[in-house]
């Protein structure tokens, strides 16, 4: 499990405790409730975060030394004798926490946005590629399967740091060479996340909807497998090959909370005057 997760479940928690302040604050008998249940579940996330501190990079270790072990509130809190209802004593507490929770939370979405950034850039790049090495053009030549062209594409993202893998038939995620086993640490030290990504050939422009559809069906299936914990879940790619430049009438599809982004790869494009005369005939830019 990669440390955004790890983290995730520690954010929860946090939530979870700045939520009991809230009901704490509008009780009566709050001593009561502080002794008996708001402070120990305090505890047992100030706990929980600082045994787990080793599990995160140095940034995020950083702030937990800033915002909760440095705090003298925070070396109050993890005593465990009981103390009276002190608003302001505990007010400070959770502000240490929600800052702690922006400030990580913020971190993991960095994360994320950047490779899916990484990914897109990566694509644009493969496209011109081909576009003007010949060596790249042959290839990627049309006397591919698409087994070949998630090989050459998995070579390319890893080329620029990337990890990418395919949905199985049981919902399961492969890389797509699977005489190479999976390293957890490799994959952690590149970016701590993988792409799940389908490629498929497109040979007639009729069928571009109808692939479409057979790679988002394919992706819908994923539960987990080799890459659980290190999957980008909520963001995936329907990846098209084709010979010349496709019409695709919807480039993002959200469903279900997942956006499925659909590239187009081209492995024999017209030179850039064609194609820009193409996509203009076409209303495209």
């Amino acid at each position: 499990m990669c440390w955004q997760d790890i983290w995730e479940k520690e954010s929860q928690q946090i939530e979870s405790c700045i939520q009991n302040i809230r009901l704490l604050n509008e009780m009566d008998s709050k001593s009561t409730a502080w002794r008996h249940y708001v402070k120990p579940y305090f505890q047992k996330v100030y706990k929980g975060i600082v045994e787990k501190k080793d599990s995160f990079p140095d940034k995020v270790q950083d702030v937990i030394n800033s915002t909760l072990e440095k705090s003298n509130q925070m070396v109050a809190l993890s005593k465990t004798e009981d103390s009276f209802y002190n608003p302001e004593f505990i007010t400070t507490i959770a502000l240490a926490f929600n800052t702690l929770k922006v400030t990580v939370d913020s971190m993991t979405q960095d994360v994320a946005s950047k490779i899916l950034e990484k990914v897109e850039q990566s694509l644009i790049l493969l496209n011109r590629i081909i576009e003007l090495n010949d060596d790249y053009r042959n290839k990627w030549s049309s006397n591919k399967t698409e087994m070949d062209y998630e090989k050459l594409g998995q070579v390319f993202f890893l080329e620029r740091g990337l990890w990418s893998a395919k949905v199985t038939g049981a919902g399961e995620t492969d890389l797509v060479f699977w005489d190479v086993p999976l390293n957890q640490n490799e994959v952690k030290s590149a970016g701590g996340k993988i792409l799940l990504s389908e490629w498929k050939v497109v040979r007639n422009s009729g069928k571009i909807n109808s692939k479409i559809q057979e790679a988002k069906v394919q992706l819908e299936r994923y539960s987990g497998g080799i890459t659980y914990g290190l999957a980008l879940e909520a963001t995936r790619f329907i990846i098209l090959v084709s010979e010349k430049h496709l019409h695709i009438d919807k480039d993002t599809i959200l469903e279900d909370g997942v956006t499925y982004n659909i590239r187009n790869i081209i492995y024999d494009p017209e030179t850039p005057s064609v194609d820009s005369k193409v996509r203009k005939d076409r209303g495209q830019t």
